[in-house]
């Protein structure tokens, strides 16, 4: 969290030996930050360090425990970001909510390039609240299929062993109709 609270400022403020401040700017264009248990508060300190930093292109949060929190709050500050050309969020715990929430960053987001979302467990989820209550969840894999149909930016992108289940295939069929831009899935 203060790792991204330092890199959200522009200008570092040095004391030099006398009674004069100055400051050197801040230029950090590549964060790796794997496996470091980073949790929702850390995701959302990142994305509001994405809404501050125009100088970091490159993010990679692999291994990390970023939740559903975490993960929606990092995709919504990348939908209007101008920066960001790679994210790698491959092995964290997000599920079908922060699929939902990258979807719409690739429907609208013209910069990325590379986005890992691998070993997520976006897709669906069926579960019993008790003995009597049987809920299903649905996956995102519908949705960012149909979102590669909008995008034109995106080259790669990784969305493997997230278990979409045959609508998250049909999603990516539809999405995959249209787009011309996406080389490797």
């Amino acid at each position: 969290v203060d790792m991204c609270h330092g890199i959200a400022l522009t200008h570092t403020k040095v004391t030099l030996r006398s009674t004069f401040f100055t400051s050197y700017p801040i230029f950090v264009s590549k964060i790796i930050a794997r496996n470091n248990r980073l949790d929702s508060a850390a995701g959302e300190a990142l994305a509001h360090m994405l809404d501050v930093n125009k100088t970091v292109n490159y993010l990679d949060l692999s291994y990390n425990n970023l939740d559903d929190e975490a993960g929606m709050a990092i995709a919504e500050a990348l939908k209007y970001n101008e920066h960001v050309t790679y994210l790698d969020m491959n092995h964290n715990l997000m599920r079908a909510e922060a699929g939902i929430a990258f979807a719409a960053t690739i429907k609208r987001n013209k910069i990325l390039k590379t986005l890992y979302l691998a070993h997520n467990h976006m897709g669906p989820v069926l579960y019993w609240q008790n003995q009597y209550t049987r809920n299903f969840q649905e996956g995102a894999g519908r949705e960012l299929g149909m979102a590669l149909r909008l995008n034109k930016h995106i080259t790669e992108l990784d969305v493997s062993h997230n278990q979409f289940g045959p609508d998250g295939g049909s999603g990516f069929w539809e999405g995959l109709r249209k787009n011309k831009e996406l080389i490797a899935l």
